[in-house]
């Protein structure tokens, strides 16, 4: 029996038209975000470098290979952070040039770390912070040679693929959570009506059949349009790694998907379930699954530095970074066992409910 009712929901939602018109959104929506990642290769001229139009400090957080932007050396950020540091000294103390310039001479001379720096600057110009000059200076212009020695070292890392998966994962699980958002609440919407509602607890069908067969069937109606676009995307990442002879690994993607994706898949479909039937209706989930989106989507300060980190139980995963240094927060990871026990725990919850409630 729990068979038969997967399969009756996932035909339920195969023959919807939003389930199609919905992937086909989401898909162009991650093209948009993703696309020019599928062209990356070995540089050879500057002249591939993109042109920076507006002014380097206003956009320095979009910089990337494509500007021919990478991380700075530790030598190299000491004297771009100097450099932006004494016009600023000298406004904010009052000094002259020459007093300047002997305060970072002995800059140089008795500090190589952040930490040393903002110790010396802090303990002669209290409240002075030099902390905007390393985020301002965290990366900087490399040559042809530079940047293709800074992809090959990432590149023995992990191939192209993994680094692409990262990116794909982030904007995937974005569009694809509204997406499940609103397909899923069709997933309960005709059961909850009160001739179909009674009609149901009539039927002998036992609880945890009808529960878990409508969370797997939905969970796989949504898993089956995921795999769909997954393929297409790995295909051609794929595909763009070798003609670029860039290294490659077809399952990097996959892997990802199945660890970030679809445990947050599994979270909405179980709190459909649990809201179903507490009350007899999924409509009230659709505003909690709103709020649940934005704090899930939401940013925290840590060091001074507003970010995103992850959240607890997030629904969301997120990559935030550049292409070849994506961030990846611990409290993500853990959200894959976290979201799988709630979710589980929450459709235990939902077939209790249904249980009790007799004709």
């Amino acid at each position: 029996m729990l068979g038969k009712i997967i399969k009756k929901e996932m035909s339920a939602l195969f023959k919807n038209p939003l389930f199609y018109i919905g992937g086909l959104l989401v898909a162009a929506a991650v093209w948009t975000q993703i696309s020019p990642w599928l062209g990356l290769k070995w540089f050879t001229s500057e002249a591939e470098f993109k042109p920076i139009e507006k002014n380097v400090i206003d956009v320095l957080g979009d910089l990337d290979l494509w500007e021919g932007y990478i991380p700075s050396t530790p030598e190299r950020q000491l004297a771009d952070v100097l450099t932006y540091l004494k016009p600023s000294i000298i406004e904010y103390a009052g000094i002259t040039e020459t007093e300047a310039e002997a305060v970072i001479q002995d800059i140089q001379e008795t500090c190589s770390t952040e930490q040393e720096v903002a110790d010396y600057v802090e303990d002669r110009y209290p409240s002075f912070r030099v902390n905007t000059f390393y985020d301002m200076t965290s990366i900087g212009k490399g040559n042809v040679d530079e940047v293709n020695a800074y992809m090959k070292e990432r590149f023995d890392e992990h191939p192209y693929t993994w680094y692409f998966s990262k990116k794909y994962t982030d904007f995937t699980s974005l569009f694809f959570v509204f997406y499940a958002i609103v397909l899923l609440a069709f997933l309960f919407l005709s059961d909850m009506k009160k001739d179909m509602y009674e009609l149901l607890h009539t039927k002998p069908v036992r609880a945890w059949e009808y529960m878990w067969g409508k969370i797997l069937g939905g969970l796989c109606a949504m898993g089956c349009m995921l795999a769909a676009i997954t393929l297409l995307y790995d295909s051609a990442v794929t595909i763009a790694g070798v003609q670029h002879g860039l290294p490659v690994n077809f399952l990097n993607m996959w892997v990802d998907v199945a660890g970030f994706v679809l445990p947050c898949l599994f979270m909405i479909v179980c709190i459909y379930a649990f809201i179903s039937v507490l009350f007899r209706s999924p409509l009230p989930a659709l505003p909690l699954l709103i709020v649940y989106s934005v704090y899930s989507n939401m940013g925290s300060m840590r060091d001074g530095i507003y970010n995103y980190y992850g959240r607890f139980l997030g629904i969301f995963t997120r990559f935030p970074g550049r292409f070849l240094d994506p961030n990846i927060a611990q409290i993500m990871l853990w959200n894959i066992l976290w979201l799988s026990v709630a979710g589980f725990l929450l459709g235990m919850a939902g077939t209790a409910i249904w249980k009790r409630r007799k004709l």
